[in-house]
């Protein structure tokens, strides 16, 4: 172990590690919420940056060298260089769109130059494609109730060569092109029951030709192209 923390109010929502390994990210949640970044050496962060406490869950992401930061956070979705704690890029939810929803899961590509985000509501979603110069997306998806469990998305996964993104809501899942938002592939997450789902991020390979989703029922699925 290099080190170990424990905070004695807050919750630790999300973590992420750099593709080096080198530095780590983690969102807080309940109490002092916030988003701080760790490097290997000590418990002391690097930086922190505090949240709307109104927040229910901070997620964050990191590029492979830890260079860029990316949170999910209530009704922002932040980017951030790594030598400081305040965001380069801030899209906020509030503004930029009629009916706002709470900021969702997070994940950035390897060189930390795109952004895949998401805003969720129960009755229906937002996923959206950033270029990190921009807070202007650059594709939008906007997804509804697939099953039980609402429209709220659970989970983005990039591929490992960034090209693919899966994203789920509780029942169902998306395959889209990363830099264009191409649906390529939808489907449920256990088509056997669709009530049946997760609120936890599904699986994609590294060259996102397979795909697996998994359930609260224990049903694993895997996908070939």
């Amino acid at each position: 172990i290099r080190w170990a923390f424990t905070d004695p109010i807050a919750i630790g929502d999300r973590s992420a590690a750099s593709g080096n390994g080198l530095f780590q990210t983690t969102g807080w949640g309940l109490n002092t919420e916030r988003v701080s970044l760790y490097n290997n050496s000590s418990a002391t962060p690097v930086w922190e940056f505090s949240t709307n406490p109104s927040v229910n869950i901070n997620y964050v992401a990191i590029s492979d060298t830890g260079g860029v930061i990316a949170a999910g956070s209530y009704h922002n979705i932040y980017m951030f260089n790594r030598t400081s704690s305040t965001p380069f890029f801030n899209f906020n939810l509030e503004i930029q769109l009629p009916d706002t929803g709470v900021a969702g899961p997070v994940d950035i590509t390897g060189n930390g130059r795109f952004l895949v985000a998401t805003a969720s509501r129960s009755d229906s979603s937002w996923i959206f494609g950033f270029w990190r110069d921009s807070a202007n997306p650059v594709w939008r998806l906007r997804v509804g109730q697939t099953g039980a469990g609402g429209a709220s998305i659970y989970g983005v996964k990039l591929s490992g060569n960034d090209s693919l993104v899966i994203v789920n809501t509780y029942g169902g899942f998306y395959v889209l092109r990363t830099y264009t938002g191409q649906l390529l592939f939808q489907g449920l997450i256990n088509p056997s029951s669709p009530n049946s789902g997760t609120q936890f991020p599904q699986g994609i390979s590294g060259d996102g030709s397979i795909i697996a989703t998994v359930n609260y029922s224990g049903n694993l699925r895997v996908y070939q192209w």
